[in-house]
């Protein structure tokens, strides 16, 4: 049986580039009233002046039809601060929202643990997953996405694994956070590895 594993790669750089980026893990059972069980997903928001850019990335969810950014700790029922607009092709959607009032962009960096991603469903229409935006602003950071066939059944009990390898070609210690996401539906896993200089 094939297993498809997506890798969310993000590098935290040192050097501060003028963005501000924010990841969320996402997942059903942080959802006020019960969102998807076995539903998952990884989202960066990266803030550039007014401008919000986002990539989100779902796993078991079914015809993922909008996401928004809340007001609201965990086990409270928020109210939307920015509607992204999220169009989703399969389960990723990318795109941008412009002139986020310039009051609203510095209240979610100063407090990113107070506000939450969530993203609807048609089934699950008030909230299929949802995650708090994770830690402090993280300034010069990367995400990657890639779609990676991670492990095949072959003959005679053989099995074929993806390897990932990071390099880092830069004169500074660089924090990789590593988020897998089975396509099998199941809970995604995380490992965090720090790659030396050169």
């Amino acid at each position: 049986m094939k297993k498809q594993v997506f890798f969310a790669l993000a590098f935290l750089a040192a050097a501060t580039l003028g963005a501000q980026t924010l990841t969320v893990s996402l997942s059903g059972d942080r959802v006020v009233g019960g969102g998807e069980p076995n539903a998952s997903g990884f989202a960066t928001l990266e803030f550039q002046g007014t401008t919000l850019n986002y990539t989100i990335l779902t796993n078991g969810l079914s015809q993922p039809t909008g996401a928004a950014l809340y007001l609201g700790y965990p086990g409270q029922t928020g109210t939307v601060q920015v509607d992204l607009a999220a169009s989703f092709t399969s389960n990723l959607a990318t795109g941008s929202v412009s002139n986020v009032p310039e009051a609203k962009v510095a209240a979610i960096l100063a407090n990113p643990g107070g506000y939450y991603l969530q993203v609807a469903t048609a089934s699950k229409p008030t909230g299929a997953i949802r995650g708090q935006l994770q830690g402090e602003a993280l300034s010069g950071s990367r995400m990657l996405i890639a779609p990676v066939l991670a492990k095949v059944a072959g003959q005679v009990g053989t099995n074929f694994l993806s390897d990932l390898t990071v390099a880092n070609l830069t004169d500074n210690e660089l924090s990789v956070t590593v988020q897998y996401y089975p396509s099998s539906g199941a809970a995604s896993q995380s490992a965090q590895i720090t790659v030396p200089a050169r």
